[in-house]
């Protein structure tokens, strides 16, 4: 099973480029477009639709009370737009996105991203540009490319605004440790990363683009940047967000 997996891999690419059905990556059914099929994108745009939501992060609450991360530390961003929740089917694509090197997966998260974004920023402005959280220099080298990065040329591909390539950057040579390998506190409490923002027009607006919000601690960093670096409005556009785990 595990070559079988492997050649699968290696063989969704080639299904992409010329268009041939190819297995489903979630439920293994036929799939023509992207490799997941309708019905699984479909049960996936549904979960936006479950419970209630936090306006500003989009997580979903509990029966009763509010945003606990909202509460304690408001984002400082303008909106916050998210494609999906972070679990199940998400979670496997997102993993084969990050781990397997799955990069034809970043045109699905993108259009899952635009569809949102489309759909719930009303009055977006006519020009914008788009930015995405940088990587750390040791999941550059595992990985080989900014997953972050290759969504938001994507988007900024779909909504016709420039993608600003480097707008955020990392500085650190230090190896740290992975954001997932860390439980809530430490990411809370852990040191900002070190990055800068290249300078922005006065009074701009930017897109910031990320691939999984859990704690915030990451964007605010982002957004926080973006606006000492020149940007009036800062929005964020995140591939999915990771659900409060007690909750569920």
């Amino acid at each position: 099973m595990a070559h079988a997996f492997r050649l699968g891999d290696l063989l969704q690419p080639l299904c992409q480029v010329i268009q041939i059905p190819r297995p489903c990556l979630v439920c293994e059914q036929r799939a023509w477009r992207y490799g997941v099929c309708q019905t699984c994108l479909h049960e996936l745009a549904q979960q936006r639709q479950q419970g209630r939501r936090c306006e500003r992060c989009w997580v979903q609450l509990p029966a009763t009370g509010g945003c606990r991360d909202c509460s304690a530390r408001p984002l400082a961003v303008d909106q916050v737009f998210v494609a999906w929740d972070y679990h199940d089917a998400a979670e496997l694509l997102i993993q084969a996105y990050k781990a397997r090197q799955q990069h034809w997966l970043a045109a699905v998260m993108a259009d899952a991203l635009y569809q949102q974004i489309v759909g719930q920023w009303i009055t977006r402005p006519e020009q914008m540009l788009v930015l995405s959280v940088p990587s750390s220099r040791a999941a550059l080298i595992r990985r080989g490319f900014n997953p972050a990065a290759e969504v938001a040329k994507v988007v900024a591909k779909r909504l016709r605004q420039p993608y600003l390539v480097g707008g955020l950057y990392s500085v650190d040579t230090q190896a740290t440790a992975a954001q997932k390998q860390r439980t809530r506190q430490q990411r809370l409490g852990a040191k900002a990363p070190a990055w800068r923002c290249v300078t922005l027009p006065v009074n701009s607006t930017v897109l910031v683009v990320d691939d999984v919000l859990t704690t915030g601690s990451t964007l605010q960093h982002a957004a926080q940047l973006c606006r000492r670096a020149g940007a009036y409005r800062v929005y964020a556009a995140l591939v999915a967000r990771t659900p409060w785990r007690d909750h569920f």
